[in-house]
């Protein structure tokens, strides 16, 4: 039986070529151990987080209504007077009608760092603590920070009676927010991000509970979480480190939540309001926030410009469907370099080193960015097609050093060494 004949010229290819080749392999794994350890390091956290930008963009929108916005809108704050901060009432209102509409829990994306009139302040009040699960507390979620000195909302109880989350997301170097700390310190303690706070309410914990699961030093969570079509109260624990910042996984551009304008909800509080029992609202997650411009609470994405509430919807939304970017680890990035390494290995023996490179590059990103689009769109699982195009370029540079070192040490054999450095300075197309 006769082998095809590319088989058969195998055999002496390798012989021709063996020692150049096992060279550049060398110098590949090298590089790819280098480029490893840049990234282990922190050098290229820039670099790879937008080639994930990149891929995350591509993946497209996704139109989600397992979380409602309530929108505080321009609309609603011309209505309003422009007036900050906003009036009490008005929230109020908004509780109420959630209340009325039977969503699951409530997160108020808003600051009540200061007193306002003592009959609006306790309308809130008020409207917080009706809004009440079967144990008692409050179905819903404030944000932590500064309280009024004195007032109806400063009230101990009522602090006691309602879970409060953490409304801070830190900012990446180049200003955009891209992760989240689940948990937050402040003050000796650790406090749940917003999206974890309100997520924690949905599923029925107390803030005791709350604070007891997360102890001094993080702990786990047993979280509810949503399936196509049904929601378990309770999903498999999740582990929470204090020190550990998660990548957020955005489901779109602004709006790719179901949002709807304060007005409309704020009339679910009137007497009379039609209320249908399949209402958008009825046992979801419902952020109410602001969104108007003067509120300042808008932040740079991968997505653009989202208000401070979307962000916090994407958190909510991410722990609630267990839809996390998985790292693939260290290993599986390594093999990939090497693979890639080892196939422009044979392409510099076969083709000029320039050619090849730009091929070996240009095939690595044509075959790497689909694939790893493919795998993050199925499973979450996020494959870093950047490190082994970084060792391609690597090696397709190590290549030509060992191009021009062999034409010198084979030229100087003849002439001095340095007539053929002058020599390989005038033509260093000599060096491929």
């Amino acid at each position: 039986m006769r082998l095809p004949r590319v088989l058969r010229r195998l055999p002496p290819w390798w012989r021709a070529h063996r020692r150049r080749l096992l060279e550049l392999w060398t110098v590949g794994v090298a590089a790819s151990v280098l480029v490893s350890a840049a990234s282990a390091a922190g050098y290229l956290e820039g670099t790879q987080a937008r080639a994930l930008d990149l891929v995350m963009r591509l993946s497209g929108d996704r139109l989600v209504s397992d979380v409602v916005i309530v929108a505080i809108d321009e609309a609603a704050f011309t209505a309003l007077g422009q007036r900050q901060p906003l009036s009490r009432a008005y929230l109020a209102k908004l509780v109420r009608g959630l209340g009325r509409a039977g969503a699951g829990v409530v997160g108020l994306d808003v600051s009540f760092a200061a007193a306002t009139a003592p009959e609006e302040d306790a309308a809130l009040a008020a409207a917080i603590r009706g809004f009440a699960g079967a144990d008692g507390v409050s179905q819903v979620v404030l944000t932590t920070g500064a309280v009024p000195e004195r007032g109806p909302l400063a009230d101990p109880a009522l602090l006691r009676a309602a879970v409060r989350g953490s409304p801070d997301v830190p900012q990446d170097a180049d200003g955009l927010i891209r992760r989240v700390g689940l948990l937050v310190p402040s003050g000796g303690r650790l406090e749940p991000a917003f999206g974890l706070a309100v997520v924690a309410r949905l599923g029925g914990l107390t803030p005791a509970a709350l604070e007891r699961a997360l102890g001094e030093a993080g702990g786990t969570v047993a979280l509810p979480r949503a399936r196509p079509g049904r929601l378990d109260p309770v999903g498999p624990p999740l582990r929470l480190r204090p020190d550990e910042l998660t990548r957020i996984n955005f489901v779109g551009r602004p709006k790719s939540f179901l949002t709807i304008p304060s007005e409309a909800v704020a009339a679910l509080d009137a007497p009379g309001a039609d209320l249908p029992p399949d209402n958008p609202f009825r046992g979801r997650i419902v952020l109410v926030g602001a969104t108007f411009q003067e509120s300042r609470d808008v932040f740079l994405t991968p997505y653009g410009a989202l208000p401070g509430v979307e962000i916090h919807a994407n958190v909510a939304y991410m722990l609630l469907t267990r839809s996390f970017v998985r790292p693939s680890g260290w290993a599986v990035s390594f093999g990939l370099e090497v693979l890639a390494v080892l196939a422009t290995g044979v392409a510099l023996v076969a083709a000029r080193p320039l050619r090849a490179t730009l091929l070996a590059v240009g095939g690595t990103l044509l075959v790497g960015l689909p694939a790893s689009f493919v795998v993050f769109q199925r499973g979450g699982y996020w494959i870093d097609f950047l490190l082994p195009t970084l060792a391609t370029c690597a090696l397709g540079t190590g290549s030509g050093a060992l191009e021009r070192r062999r034409f010198r040490a084979a030229f100087s054999r003849y002439v001095s060494k340095e007539v053929a450095a002058q020599v390989l300075a005038q033509a260093p197309g000599l060096s491929g």
